[in-house]
């Protein structure tokens, strides 16, 4: 029986045309060295564009406010499931049979938690027979559905997710993440101009990575390839490059620098010990202080926190920048003037930054430990 390989492609792969076409290039390369084939995909396109999820978002926000989480995570599962069934024609009408699935359909079965949903088990029967019938399973990512049948989404990163929990249901070989990107640099090239692309690194780094800001990979998603070992490689969706390959090989000698991420767009607040069990995604940094991500969910989260301790006094304009080590990172150090040293798991140095600081701390850290 065939190998199979499971392909995601991000919004600015399936964006235009153009986008479209150069993905389907890359699924035609794997069929044609003899894989069975699932793509993952998300919705068209960013924000401003007419599929884009954050589109999507507004548009349920233009007929009047406070919008009902139900109905959001609706809203923001159609992008993928609009895209899946456009891609899954457009490969179709390119001679490539192919079938699109919602991620109910795909067998994924989530909690009940809007907005961040998790998965509980995927039973991809009808993934597989849509593979041995010779066509190219395309599944509508960042999607489930709980026990009653309610769709939910899976949060930041449930693309990505979606793929790599597939990949182990299917006992796939291998999960491409592909983007727009070469691989995944060892440091945001946005802010990092020179930071180089990774030949490969670790489950574990990347992890590390992920949890504390990197958008190329969720950490739920790593964590979903660990227990079977699948191997997961992150490159481009316009080029041949062969990206970077994220493995489950143990880290050997010194533990060294290996990758920098940050969070931006934070807000800081003022709560009790214990708080982070409340709402989802608030990083504890000591001192009575919490980080929240400015995003859709903030609003609402800031309202139960208000509910259960009064007022948290959030103050947007905050990030965190850190330094991610292959072992455990050493106990001091100095530190950057525009930095302070925060709690961080073992393996990294993590620091609290003003937002219009974090492109000059970030370019010290660079400069000082990783060259």
């Amino acid at each position: 029986m065939p190998g199979i390989i499971v392909m995601k492609f991000g919004g600015t792969s399936v964006r235009d045309g153009k986008s479209r076409t150069a993905a389907m290039r890359h699924v035609r390369r794997n069929l044609e060295a003899g894989y069975r084939v699932t793509v993952v995909v998300s919705a068209m396109g960013r924000k401003g564009e007419p599929y884009a999820t954050d589109t999507l978002i507004g548009l349920l926000r233009s007929a009047g406010e406070p919008v009902s989480p139900r109905e959001l995570d609706l809203v923001m599962s159609t992008g993928e499931l609009l895209s899946a069934a456009f891609f899954a024609q457009l490969l179709t009408a390119d001679g490539v049979p192919a079938q699109a699935f919602s991620g109910p359909q795909a067998g994924i079965l989530t909690d009940s938690q809007v907005g961040a949903a998790e998965i509980l088990e995927i039973k991809p029967d009808r993934i597989r027979e849509a593979m041995s019938g010779g066509n190219v399973a395309v599944v509508a990512g960042f999607q489930g559905a709980d026990g009653r049948g309610e769709i939910l989404t899976l949060g930041r990163g449930g693309s990505d997710t979606s793929a790599v929990a597939l990949g182990a249901a299917l006992d796939a070989e291998l999960v491409e993440i592909y983007s727009d990107v070469d691989g995944i640099a060892c440091a945001d090239p946005r802010r990092i101009a020179e930071a180089p692309f990774m030949t490969e690194i670790g489950a574990t780094q990347i992890m590390s990575m992920a949890d504390e800001g990197s958008g190329v990979l969720h950490p739920r998603a790593v964590a979903a390839a660990v227990p079977k070992g699948i191997s997961i490689r992150a490159r481009s969706t316009f080029s041949d490059m062969p990206g970077t390959l994220v493995h489950h090989r143990p880290a050997l000698g010194d533990s060294l620098p290996v990758a920098l991420a940050h969070r931006d767009n934070q807000v800081l607040l003022s709560l009790p010990a214990g708080a982070e069990a409340c709402v989802p995604e608030l990083l504890d940094i000591g001192k009575g202080r919490y980080l929240l991500l400015d995003d859709v969910y903030l609003e609402e989260r800031v309202a139960v926190l208000r509910e259960r301790f009064g007022d948290p006094k959030p103050e947007s304009g905050w990030a965190t920048a850190s330094l991610i080590y292959s072992g455990d990172a050493p106990a001091s150090g100095e530190v950057p003037q525009d930095g302070e040293l925060i709690p961080a798991p073992a393996d990294r140095r993590r620091y609290l930054v003003r937002a219009d600081r974090l492109t000059g701390l970030l370019n010290t850290l660079f400069r000082s430990d990783l060259t």
